[in-house]
């Protein structure tokens, strides 16, 4: 039987990097993953500068089983050491070690997307830009609402910050 896995977030990275931690770096929508014949891996390095690769971010996540993890905003257009490549989340399921595949979902979410709209509330007035990928989301969301309820409520989302890792 496998050992569970245990994700731990936090804010605040350890002084000094003495260990390996984990990278999980993205190009827009695409996590960097190391490309083997028959599974994929993500960096696990003490500083990602050894893969010699420009971070426009770098969030601090928390920590997996101990060891640090960070998620990395990668510059547009460089080029990428061999032996990796860029994969979208969906494509990395069942192809990366579970507890890693969650906190790269996790690693995505701090980084702002481009694609931002205007939106407007009719009661106030007040007007406020969102991403893309938000602004979809909260307009199911209140289409729904509305439906089941008063049209004037308003209602704030906001993400999970820990995924629930299954047992295995």
């Amino acid at each position: 039987m496998e050992e569970e896995r245990r994700f731990i977030s936090g804010i605040v990275p350890r002084v000094e990097k003495k260990a390996p931690a984990w990278w999980f770096a993205f190009r827009e929508n695409k996590l960097l993953v190391f490309q083997e014949p028959d599974s994929l891996s993500i960096p696990c390095l003490i500083d990602f500068a050894e893969l010699e690769l420009i971070a426009l971010n770098q969030h601090y996540l928390g920590h997996l089983d101990g060891r640090d993890c960070y998620a990395v905003e990668l510059v547009p257009e460089s080029a990428l050491p061999p032996g990796t490549g860029l994969e979208g989340l969906r494509l990395v399921y069942r192809r990366l070690d579970e507890a890693l595949f969650w906190v790269a979902t996790l690693a995505f979410s701090p980084f702002p997307d481009d694609r931002r709209l205007s939106m407007r509330t009719p009661s106030c007035s007040l007007d406020s830009q969102v991403s893309l990928a938000s602004a979809i989301f909260l307009s199911v969301m209140c289409e729904i609402i509305i439906e089941n309820f008063l049209s004037s409520w308003y209602v704030v989302l906001s993400r999970f910050e820990k995924p629930i890792l299954p047992s295995t």
